[in-house]
């Protein structure tokens, strides 16, 4: 199904959960904001998505929780907001890609209230 145009957002935070809790946060937030995942379907329209993009350094590859996030290098969407909250120095864990800049994109506006 076609995604409606949407905002997109990236937050830089410090918290004491460990990733497992942080994202078990984040999905209960989108279940109380109405976010159904229909059975089958990954990439269904939502209402809203909230992903762990990276913690840390660290490098975290299981069944429910994949950090950093395995598409993380190829969205622009991401890339670019990552880019306006980086630590100086940030850089992707595995590839070492540095995260503090990104290419501008076409199918990428700021957001102007």
């Amino acid at each position: 199904d076609p995604q409606p145009p949407y905002l997109n957002a990236v937050v830089r935070g410090t918290t004491t959960c460990s990733p497992h809790a942080l994202l078990t946060a984040c999905l209960r937030i989108e279940a109380d904001l109405g976010r159904v995942r229909p059975p089958g379907r990954t990439r269904a329209p939502r209402l809203i998505d909230i992903d762990l993009l990276l913690y840390d350094d660290a490098s975290i590859h299981e069944p429910a929780l994949i950090v950093p996030h395995p598409a993380l290098l190829e969205r622009p969407f991401v890339l670019i907001p990552l880019a306006d909250v980086a630590l100086p120095n940030l850089s992707h864990p595995i590839t070492r890609a540095r995260l503090t800049v990104a290419t501008p994109s076409s199918t990428v506006r700021p957001y102007r209230p």
